[in-house]
């Protein structure tokens, strides 16, 4: 059985829902994030990687310093997340030909100069993964990804995609438990704790995988 390595990619917080032998891992590479969503992410079970970075000021930097600051950032995003992929399939014992790599793909109406950076990122990290021996690179639209949570019906939020995964069985990742059960304790005052929309995307993306896949399994809670 194929292992699966699923995104929510952006430049500021990828997320990724892995999944190997019927185990569930979550991680997320955030640029920056805050004390309490990195304290709430860990206590359930997600791998949290602080790159600590500040966010770039178009005003302090001409053209070829942004041009150069967002390929330095975006090689080394392509790096770690190739690193800790590598890490996984190693420690799995799990040979690279027998990985899939999901990922959602952009809106149709999407466009602008926040589009092509964010393109320019994400295949930066394919060459990485080619690179490093990943052939299998599977792409879904949003709207299919949406459906396959239930959440594609119009007017249908982010926030209906996170709290879809209350209606998973129970026993899958402590995330998702959680959401069920007491989703205050993945919140803030007035909205999630920072990630966990991304969580939920990615988790979809790997739900989308698995029907497109045609592959039948039972997830059980990563230990």
């Amino acid at each position: 059985m194929p292992a699966i390595f699923a995104f929510d990619f952006s430049m500021i917080k990828p997320a990724m829902c892995a999944y190997i032998d019927g185990k569930i891992l979550f991680y997320v590479w955030s640029a920056h994030i805050d004390q309490n969503s990195r304290k709430g992410l860990e206590e359930h079970n997600i791998i949290v990687k602080d790159r600590g970075l500040e966010k770039i000021s178009k005003m302090d930097l001409d053209e070829s310093e942004l041009i150069l600051e967002h390929v330095t950032r975006a090689v080394n995003l392509a790096d770690m997340i190739c690193s800790d992929i590598d890490y996984i399939v190693e420690l799995a014992g799990i040979n690279k030909e027998d990985v899939i790599i999901a990922n959602e793909g952009f809106a149709f109406a999407a466009k602008g100069d926040a589009v092509l950076d964010l393109s320019g990122y994400k295949y930066i990290l394919m060459y990485a993964l080619m690179q490093s021996g990943y052939k299998n690179f599977r792409t879904y639209s949003p709207i299919v990804i949406k459906s396959v949570a239930n959440c594609a019906k119009r007017g249908m939020t982010k926030d209906d995609v996170v709290k879809a995964l209350g209606n998973e069985p129970s026993g899958i990742h402590d995330l998702i438990d959680t959401i069920r059960e007491n989703p205050g304790a993945l919140k803030k005052k007035t909205s999630w704790l920072t990630c966990i929309d991304d969580l939920a995307d990615s988790y979809w993306c790997l739900r989308t995988t698995l029907k497109k896949e045609n592959i039948d399994c039972k997830l059980n809670q990563n230990g």
